[in-house]
C-alpha cells in the first residue's frame, strides 16, 4: 500500500494566503546598464569597430557584397553603382547582418556585442559625460 502525500492546499507561487487574502502589487525598475559603444559613420570608425569588437567586415563604396540592395545595381544588374553606400556585414552565430551608416555597434557589460539604430539608441541610453 502506497504512502499517502500530503498536498499543500494552496498553490506554492500563491502567496495571498499567506497575505491575509490581499495581493500585493510591487513596481520594480530596472538596474541601469553602462555600455561602450562606437558610430559607424564611414571607413575610419570601421576601423575603430573591428579593434573595438569581432565579427565585422567592410564593404567599401561602390564595391560589389551579396547584401548590396537592388536600388544599389547598375541598370542591367552587372555589379554595384559607384556612388552606393559602404557598410558592415557582422557576423554572429553563422548569420550575417547588412549594418548601414549611422548605426552603432554596442558592446553590453556582459560582453555580447549588439546592433542598434541611431533612434534606438537615443531612446534607451543616455550619453554619459566624463
Amino acid at each position: 500500500m502506497a504512502a499517502a502525500v500530503a498536498r499543500p492546499t494552496t498553490a506554492p507561487t500563491d502567496i495571498s494566503a499567506m497575505l491575509g487574502g490581499q495581493r500585493v502589487v510591487k513596481s520594480f525598475t530596472a538596474i541601469p546598464e553602462e555600455i561602450q559603444a562606437i558610430q559607424f559613420l564611414g571607413w575610419e570608425s570601421a576601423q575603430d569597430i573591428f579593434s573595438f569588437a569581432d565579427g565585422f567586415m567592410y564593404v567599401g563604396k561602390g564595391y560589389g557584397h551579396k547584401f548590396r540592395k537592388p536600388e544599389e545595381s547598375n541598370r542591367d544588374k552587372t555589379g554595384p553603382l559607384p556612388e552606393s553606400p559602404e557598410f558592415l556585414v557582422f557576423k554572429v552565430e553563422g548569420l550575417e547582418y547588412r549594418i548601414d551608416l549611422g548605426f552603432w555597434v554596442v558592446k553590453k557589460a556582459n560582453g555580447d556585442t549588439v546592433i542598434y539604430a541611431n533612434e534606438q539608441i537615443k531612446a534607451h541610453f543616455t550619453e554619459n559625460m566624463y
